[in-house]
């Protein structure tokens, strides 16, 4: 299944991948492009590096029996793996390192932007911003309700927030 999607994303054709499911389902879960390679997430908490150019494997990053990859995201010289705890990646030295204090079971979004790596954690009602040359926890940053969903670009941070009771209501209250 990893070959076929990175054939198809080599392509350019659109190939639909079934999602994967925590508590059975290996399959993709998450994908990332940096570094001429393509990062696919799986839900067996392993990530496999594949040749942009070729679609061809060239590494796996192998996981916990308990771990699911909930994001990847590359930037600052480096890929970022959530998947119950932070992992920084350094594609050109071969190294892997778990960033202590970030990640939890409720940390599923991560998003590079603004000089940082963000994570949202939904149970705790925060985004962390995490200092990438340190590799640690810069800032805690509470939010209304379950952040949900994470997005950073020059030098904004958008985060979705839903509320933790109530009706969820859209712009003007639909």
């Amino acid at each position: 299944m990893i070959r076929t999607l990175a054939a198809a994303l080599v392509t350019g054709a659109l190939l639909l991948v079934p999602s994967a499911v925590a508590g059975g389902i290996t399959g993709p879960t998450t994908i990332a492009v940096g570094f001429g390679s393509v990062w696919v997430g799986l839900g067996s908490g392993e990530v496999v590096r594949l040749d942009a150019g070729t679609g061809r494997e060239t590494a796996r990053l192998k996981g916990g029996p308990t771990e699911f990859v909930h994001g990847l995201a590359v930037g600052h010289g480096a890929l970022w793996v959530l998947r119950g705890r932070l992992t920084r990646v350094d594609p050109r030295a071969g190294t892997v390192r778990d960033v202590k204090g970030i990640g939890t079971a409720t940390a599923f979004t991560i998003a590079v932007g603004t000089g940082a790596v963000w994570v949202a954690d939904d149970g705790a009602n925060s985004i962390v911003r995490v200092d990438p040359r340190r590799a640690r926890r810069a800032a805690v940053i509470r939010v209304p309700g379950r952040a949900f969903g994470l997005a950073a670009r020059g030098r904004q941070v958008l985060v979705v927030s839903v509320p933790s009771s109530g009706p969820v209501t859209g712009p003007g209250g639909r």
